[in-house]
């Protein structure tokens, strides 16, 4: 079933709008909660229309709370409303792929961090979540994980490319 992925796409999108939002210093406090209200549906989406996303999309968001990524309050507010749907759905057969997202995340957003110190580009990437995803895609024969990582990217640098 590949109808998640027009919200996998939507999340990224919007994750980056509300990133833009947030930062403004007159910023509309609406539209900044409107919009990580509506990024964070977006990845519930995700989660019940495919299921097997859970485990990355919670491993993912834990990892950046490790990293201390999530650093406005309208990510807080996305972030409790995604944790707390998915805790409730989440299966423990699949607590190996958390854990490895969770580290896969937690890594890349601290090589993120270090790559922006002293300027190396290729530590900037984040490119380590992606490959786990496509290392367990094969594993599993499942390339849903992939593709949300693949279409997440894609909508959050089509949102950096945009102005508000």
């Amino acid at each position: 079933m590949m109808l998640y992925l027009v919200p996998s796409l939507l999340s990224g999108y919007l994750t980056k709008i509300c990133d833009d939002y947030s930062e403004q210093k007159n910023k509309e406090i609406i539209f900044s909660f409107l919009f990580s209200l509506l990024y964070a549906f977006a990845i519930i989406l995700c989660g019940l229309i495919q299921p097997v996303l859970i485990p990355l999309i919670a491993g993912v968001v834990v990892g950046n709370i490790f990293a201390n990524k999530i650093d406005t309050r309208e990510h807080v507010f996305a972030v409790i409303l995604i944790i707390g749907f998915y805790i409730f759905t989440f299966q423990i057969e699949t607590i190996w792929i958390f854990f490895i997202f969770v580290f896969a995340s937690f890594l890349d957003e601290t090589l993120h961090e270090i790559g922006g110190k002293f300027k190396k580009e290729y530590l900037e990437s984040r490119f380590i979540t992606p490959f786990i995803a496509f290392v367990i895609s094969l594993c599993l024969w499942d390339f849903s994980y992939v593709l949300f990582m693949v279409l997440f990217d894609i909508g959050y640098r089509i949102a950096e490319r945009k102005n508000l």
